[in-house]
C-alpha cells in the first residue's frame, strides 16, 4: 500500500543481486546467506505485490454481519476477508484465529492466504488497539513454533511488528506493545536455538535494528550505524537470573559469535562473562560462553580483550562441569593456548593451572572412552 516501501524494497534487491554478481557482501552478509536474504526479499516484494492489487478496503456484505465457525480456519478466514473494513467484526475473526493458533500453529501457518490476510488486517487498522491486539496474540502462539518462527513470521511481520513497538506515545496500549515484544523475543530466540541447522539469525535482528535505527534517526545518511547496532545488541543480553532465563542466555551467546564479524561487539564480552557466571551449571550457557571467548581471543587484540573481560576465569569455572566431556574438551584446549599469549596478558588473566591440572587428571579417569578430550588433556598436560 506504500508505494515508497515498494521501491525502497526495490533498491535493496538490487543492491543484494549486485553484491551476489560481484561476489562481494551486503551488510556483512555474503555467499549462502545473502542468497537466503534475496530468497527473502523475494518473497516480500512478492507479498507487497499481492496487497498492492487492492488498494482500498473491501466493502462489508451489506445487512446485519454474518455469523462464524470459530473453530473453523476457512469459516474464520471468510469473515476475515468480508469484514476487512469492520474493525470489530474483524477482531472478533482474530480472536477467533489466535485461538486456532493455540490449538494447532501449523495448520494456521500453512494456510498462506490467512496469513497473508492477517498481514493485511495489521497493515488496514494500525491504530486499533482491540484488533491489534488479537493479532498480536495470534502471532504470539504461532512464534512458539520455532520452525514458523524462523520460515515466516521473522521475514513477513517483522515490520508490523517493529511498527507496534515503536508506534506514538498513546496510539497503542502497553498490552498490544508487550504483545508485540514478546513475538518478537519469540522470533529472535527461534533464530538464536543453538544447534539449528543452517541457522541464519542476524537476518531477522539486522532487520530489527535498522528498523529502530531508523526511527531514532540515528546518522539518517546511513543505512547502519553499525555502532549503535552492536550498542543495542549488547544491552538486549538478558539480565534475568532464573533458570528459565538460561535458554534465553544461551542463544544471546550464540548470536554474539555469529555476528562477532559484522558489528562491534567487543564491549559485550564483560556481558558474557557475566552470563557465564550467572549461569554457571547451565550447560548450554557455558558452551556457548567458551565460543564466544574462542572467538574473541583469535583478534588481533582478542587476548587482552578476554583477559580484561575475565573470560579467561570463566573458562576455567566452566571446565568443573564434570558430566561434559565436549565442554571440558573445548575448555582445556582453550586454556592450553592462552599458554601461548603474552606473559603480561597470562598474568592478568590469574589462572590457577594447578587447579587445572588436578581438574584435567580427573575428568580423563572420567571420560576413558572419550578419545578427542584425552587427547587434548594429553596434550596440555605436555605443555
Amino acid at each position: 500500500r506504500d508505494p515508497m516501501a515498494r521501491l525502497g524494497l526495490a533498491k535493496e534487491i538490487a543492491d543484494v543481486k549486485a553484491a551476489l554478481e560481484a561476489d562481494g557482501s551486503y551488510l556483512g552478509m555474503s555467499d549462502v546467506q545473502l542468497r537466503r536474504y534475496a530468497e527473502q526479499l523475494a518473497e516480500k516484494e512478492k507479498l507487497l505485490a499481492q496487497l498492492a492489487q487492492v488498494q482500498d478496503l473491501r466493502p462489508a456484505p451489506p445487512g446485519p454481519a454474518a455469523t462464524f465457525d470459530r473453530t473453523s480456519l476457512p469459516s474464520v478466514l471468510q469473515h476475515m476477508l468480508e469484514y476487512e473494513a469492520v474493525p470489530y467484526e474483524s477482531t472478533k475473526a482474530l480472536r477467533a484465529l489466535g485461538s486456532l493458533a493455540y490449538k494447532d500453529a501449523g495448520e494456521v501457518a500453512d494456510s498462506h492466504k490467512t496469513m497473508a490476510q492477517l498481514l493485511r488486517l495489521l497493515q488496514l487498522h494500525p491504530c486499533e488497539n482491540a484488533l491489534q491486539l488479537a493479532a498480536m496474540k495470534t502471532l504470539c502462539h504461532l512464534a512458539f513454533s520455532k520452525e514458523i518462527a524462523r520460515q515466516t513470521l521473522s521475514h513477513d511481520f517483522i515490520d508490523v511488528l517493529m511498527a507496534a513497538r515503536l508506534a506514538p506515545e498513546g496510539s497503542l496500549t502497553a498490552e498490544v506493545r508487550m504483545s508485540a515484544d514478546e513475538a518478537t523475543a519469540r522470533i529472535i530466540a527461534a533464530e538464536a536455538t543453538p544447534g539449528t541447522a543452517k541457522r541464519s539469525p542476524s537476518t531477522a535482528l539486522m532487520h530489527i535494528f535498522r528498523t529502530e535505527a531508523e526511527a531514532r534517526e540515528e546518522r539518517p545518511e546511513e543505512l547502519v550505524d553499525v555502532d549503535y547496532l552492536s550498542e543495542c545488541f549488547i544491552a538486549s543480553a538478558p539480565s534475568e537470573s532464573a533458570s528459565t532465563a538460561q535458554a534465553a542466555a544461551a542463544g544471546w551467546l550464540c548470536l554474539m559469535v555469529d555476528m562477532a564479524s559484522q558489528l562491534t561487539l567487543s564491549p559485550g564480552l564483560r556481558t558474557a562473562a557475566v552470563l557465564m557466571g550467572t549461569h554457571c551449571r547451565s550447560l548450554q550457557v557455558q558452551m556457548q560462553g567458551v565460543e564466544v571467548m574462542v572467538t574473541f581471543a583469535a583478534g588481533r587484540r582478542g587476548p587482552e580483550m578476554v583477559a580484561e573481560a575475565g573470560g579467561v576465569k570463566q573458562v576455567e569455572l566452566a571446565l568443573a562441569l564434570e558430566e561434559d566431556a565436549a565442554l571440558q574438551t573445548s575448555c582445556l584446549s582453550f586454556l592450553v593456548d592462552v599458554l601461548d599469549w603474552p606473559l603480561a596478558v597470562q598474568k592478568q588473566c590469574e589462572v590457577d593451572y594447578a587447579r587445572v591440572v588436578a581438574m584435567t587428571k580427573d575428568a580423563m579417569r572420567r571420560h576413558l572412552d572419550v578419545v578427542s578430550f584425552q587427547v587434548a588433556a594429553l596434550s596440555g598436560l605436555a605443555k
